[in-house]
């Protein structure tokens, strides 16, 4: 009987290490930060967006996880009372949104940046988008606006005027929350960025880790079969007696 406690007692710790290491390796994981990309310069504003106008900007998602595009947006210091709707959409060809999101004017601070978050598009690496503001039913002198600026500043992708190319740039960040496969190629590009050789080798860090852990999980392994194997002896000695 005691035995097979001990038997059971083994496969359980062993189960426990392996979910321990897992959560040690998924909580490392989640440390990892990810900065948000786009161009904050700000020197210029695009005009107020009513009727039939359409503001927006092209951009390249450099990881996967995008959700959330921060726009700086200004009220020309008043107070607007129409809805400003913002639409994300793959491409300014594309007349399907992937995040169609809705807001009133009494809702947008003065020179603030306006935070619009979604469900993380965990395929969006490496991907381009467009997104862009219209008010319909706003009119001259109640209506918003969006900085920008007229250089040529983010590589990515360019502002736009009634989904036509314009000049320089909006005034964004786009932010990013990849799975935990998504932050592990992260960390591993970081590590092998601008190394000489194999440090260079994403390969070479992938199998750094794997020792790690496959070393580290035998030294327990070993541990716990070493108790279960003395506490057996221990019983086999007082049934002798």
């Amino acid at each position: 009987m005691m035995t097979a406690i001990s038997n059971k007692g083994y496969y359980l710790l062993s189960l426990g290490l392996v979910l321990a290491l897992v959560l040690i390796a998924r909580s490392s994981l989640e440390r990892i930060g990810i900065e948000p990309e786009g161009q904050l310069e700000h020197d210029a504003q695009a005009g107020e967006i009513r009727g039939s106008i359409a503001i927006g900007q092209t951009f390249t998602a450099s990881h996967s996880g995008l959700y959330r595009i921060e726009v700086l947006m200004a009220t020309y210091g008043r107070e607007n009372t129409e809805d400003v709707i913002f639409h994300l959409r793959s491409n300014p060809g594309s007349e399907t949104d992937l995040v169609q999101i809705s807001i009133n004017g009494r809702e947008i601070e003065d020179n603030q940046f306006r935070s619009f978050s979604f469900n993380p598009m965990l395929d969006s690496e490496g991907k381009g988008y467009y997104f862009f503001f219209h008010s319909p039913e706003s009119v001259p002198g109640d209506a918003l606006t969006v900085w920008g600026t007229q250089k040529n500043l983010y590589p990515g992708g360019r502002a736009f005027r009634n989904h036509r190319p314009g000049q320089g740039d909006l005034t964004f960040l786009v932010h990013y929350q990849p799975s935990s496969i998504g932050k592990a190629r992260i960390l591993l590009d970081r590590l092998a960025q601008n190394k000489p050789l194999f440090w260079g080798d994403k390969r070479f860090y992938l199998l750094l880790a794997l020792l790690y852990l496959s070393l580290f999980g035998l030294f327990w392994v070993s541990v716990i079969a070493h108790f279960a194997s003395g506490k057996k002896g221990g019983n086999g000695n007082r049934n002798g007696v």
